[in-house]
């Protein structure tokens, strides 16, 4: 990583370490760097978001481009990645976007994008960083060779006779990229429609009744609705990464591309853990906090049978993810192809030999979804040579997991005995996120750099060192 860029480009509080004057100098040297590189004036896009600094600092860089001959056409008001559209779209040949996410108003960012949309090379961030921390003078331009501003968007009104086939190609690449998508998902689904059909057949065969069978898929249909809470955040973190995934992959960035790997890999097992966990040891307090009215010992103990899948099921939903990101579709599809017919022949074993009943399903999710991420980790590797770190991963998060769940359960039993009711349950809820964050962070779990990465991640580093959970350390 250099002294100005980091893996999300520039970043800092404006008026501070990002200032007018090194916007200024970033427009110099992005344009002077694509002069070398092109061999003519470069034409460069520019979009913002809605920061307060966003108009002063574009100004500054429109002012740095023009100066050594680059043109500017600035897109106003838009988002990051359409940005990274236009730029290959309008033919510029590179792309710069002013934005610093979820960080605080305050604060602000300069990113580069190639003239393919993608991250700029560190070669040519390098050379950036090169031209702007030497002090080394520009060639500023005079007369007719200064830059100038281009309004409009230019592409869009040229190559109209390739529109058919534009749309053609667009159409397969959907066509090819949805499909396994579909295919994949197809599979998860179909499981639970096996999973109903054969447990009524063999539990009908066993002398249980039809009104039996359908209250005990009643009570585990209750337990997927709370199952599937944290599972949805694993999906969503998984599809989060799939663009900077896709970004490290076209650009051969393999450091950037393990990075990213592990950042979403970590970040979903940070909260899938602690779940599990907490489903083990309140499992039933929650459901009855939830359908209070309703017999919950089943349901409690499914949670506790199946707290183990929830952190196989988020890994290898977010392991589908990183494999679509890599380009290769195909093998989430076979994977759950194979894991399905073990998932089959377990739910078999269980009910028939074991006679399990209800929770030969929980167990038989168990070993699909091991399955499912024991071969998605050797794809992965197979893939990039990626190999997922351990102690921060998952034994740090486990440790402090498993004190949280002591803790909780025992809060929880002695509310219940003298108080009972919901507000036990929501007390020992309470006391089991603050006693997991704690552990988490006495233990290194998380360090300042990757809180001050989280919304709001200023204010939760200054509460973190007022209670001395973490260590004064600086970060350039």
């Amino acid at each position: 990583m250099g002294k100005l860029f980091g893996t999300d480009g520039i970043r800092g509080i404006v008026g501070e370490n990002l200032t007018v004057e090194l916007a200024f100098h970033v427009g110099q040297a992005v344009a002077a760097v694509l002069t070398e590189e092109k061999g003519s004036k470069p034409t460069i896009t520019i979009g913002k978001d809605t920061r307060i600094s966003s108009d002063m600092l574009e100004a500054a860089l429109m002012a740095g481009i023009c100066s050594v001959g680059g043109d500017v056409m600035p897109l106003g008001t838009i988002p990051t990645p359409a940005v990274a559209y236009l730029a290959r779209q309008e033919g510029a040949d590179a792309g710069i976007v002013l934005s610093a996410s979820h960080n605080p108003y305050e604060h602000n960012g300069i990113k580069v994008f190639n003239a393919r949309g993608y991250k700029l090379s560190d070669e040519s961030e390098a050379r950036v960083e090169e031209l702007i921390l030497s002090g080394a003078p520009m060639d500023v331009k005079t007369h007719g060779d200064i830059g100038k501003r281009l309004h409009g968007m230019r592409q869009m009104k040229r190559d109209t006779s390739k529109e058919l086939d534009d749309y053609r190609a667009i159409f397969r690449i959907l066509i090819l990229t949805i499909a396994p998508i579909i295919l994949s998902t197809t599979i998860y689904n179909s499981a639970n429609v096996i999973d109903s059909a054969m447990f009524n057949k063999i539990m009908g065969a066993q002398g249980t009744s039809e009104a039996v069978c359908a209250e005990l898929l009643g009570k585990l249909g209750q337990y997927y609705t709370l199952f599937n809470v944290p599972l949805a955040v694993a999906s969503a973190l998984g599809s989060s990464v799939i663009p900077g995934l896709v970004s490290a992959a076209e650009n051969h960035d393999r450091r950037l591309l393990h990075n990213r790997i592990y950042t979403v890999i970590r970040y979903t097992m940070l909260i899938a853990i602690p779940s599990a966990f907490g489903f083990f040891a309140l499992g039933q307090p929650i459901m009855d906090f939830l359908w209070p009215n309703v017999d919950n010992v089943t349901q409690g103990i499914m949670l506790k049978i199946g707290a183990i899948s929830l952190v196989f099921y988020s890994l290898s939903t977010v392991t589908n993810t990183v494999l679509q990101g890599l380009d290769r579709m195909m093998e989430p599809v076979k994977n759950a192809m194979v894991s399905l017919i073990l998932h089959i022949v377990s739910l078999f074993i269980m009910l028939v030999m074991f006679k399990w009943g209800i929770y030969a399903l929980i167990g038989s999710k168990i070993v699909f979804s091991l399955c499912m991420c024991i071969m998605n980790a050797h794809d992965i590797r197979e893939a990039c040579g990626y190999l997922q770190e351990s102690r921060k991963t998952f034994v740090i998060p486990s440790i402090a997991g498993a004190v949280m769940a002591i803790l909780a359960w025992a809060v929880h039993f002695v509310l219940d005995t003298f108080i009972g009711g919901r507000i036990a349950t929501l007390i020992a809820l309470i006391v089991a996120v603050a006693v997991y964050a704690v552990v988490l962070l006495k233990m290194g779990g998380m360090s300042e750099k990757e809180l001050l990465g989280l919304p709001k991640g200023h204010q939760i580093v200054i509460v973190c060192k007022k209670c001395h959970l973490l260590k004064e350390r600086r970060y350039y």
